[in-house]
């Protein structure tokens, strides 16, 4: 099962590369603009319905039109794309479906669909490739076996507890998200041994590690077949690149800052 996290940091795309197909990210309109994709990280794309809702703002409509836009300008395609919702409010994204379910339609994605308290699989519509489970926990875990004896990918929206996460796995849910485990730290090694369970150990990716080349990921993966050997490879190799890109802005906006703090100690 995959969890998708609206951070792009280094750690999670650490973990991109050491558990492939168990780590993406979930963009919401109000911040894709701050994400620089990569073809290596899964992502699918939220609609911002529950920001907008906990903030108690309208909902951003154009900001959605917008994300979607620069989705298809990327060249990658997302996993799926939410069809804008209410929260808590059944007939109300039932509407909002038929509203706009075509409008995103015209993009070729699969359309997911989020679920509200009081619905049932057969209040999901024609055209729902993938069901978002939404609502509050209560009915989220009440009706999650109902949902998921239906559809073959069904994804549960705000899980940050690995109890929660296991339930979703045993239940055979696609995936899930959370933004809670970055904001309390104290809970990513376990998050880092649920991610990486079953999966062979391999060393943190980190720049001035030379075991982490290309020669190293040969080895790694010189058991598998050709076709997955090379797509490793790729995602280890463009992990790697990031993290060096990355070393690179943060050594360049230091050296900015000492020739600044330089210039004003002068003065």
């Amino acid at each position: 099962m995959m969890l998708l996290c609206g951070q792009s940091n280094g750690e999670w795309h650490r973990w991109s590369a050491t558990a492939p197909g168990r780590v993406g990210v979930l963009v919401s309109p109000q911040y894709h603009r701050k994400l620089k994709m990569r073809k290596y990280m899964p992502y699918a794309l939220d609609n911002g319905a529950w920001i907008s809702f906990m903030k108690k703002e309208p909902y951003p409509v154009e900001q959605w039109r917008e994300m979607m836009q620069w989705a298809r300008m990327t060249g990658i395609a997302p996993l799926w794309c939410l069809v804008p919702d209410v929260v808590a409010n059944k007939e109300a994204t039932i509407e909002n479906w038929r509203r706009y379910a075509p409008e995103a339609a015209k993009y070729g994605w699969p359309l997911a669909f989020a679920a509200q308290d009081g619905m049932t699989p057969s209040d999901v519509p024609e055209g729902a490739e993938v069901v978002f489970i939404g609502g509050s926990d209560r009915f989220k875990y009440r009706c999650l076996p109902d949902f998921c004896a239906a559809f073959s990918r069904v994804h549960v929206g705000r899980v940050n507890e690995i109890e929660a996460l296991q339930t979703c796995k045993r239940m055979g849910c696609e995936s899930a998200d959370g933004s809670g485990w970055f904001k309390d730290t104290r809970r990513l090694a376990a998050l880092e041994a649920w991610l990486h369970d079953g999966l062979e150990q391999t060393p943190e990716l980190a720049i001035d590690a030379p075991q982490f080349g290309l020669d190293w990921a040969w080895r790694k993966v010189a058991k598998r077949s050709g076709e997955v050997a090379k797509r490793e490879i790729e995602r280890l190799e463009d992990a790697l690149k990031w993290e060096r890109e990355r070393h690179q802005e943060t050594m360049e906006e230091n050296r900015k800052l000492r020739e600044s703090n330089r210039i004003l100690g002068g003065r």
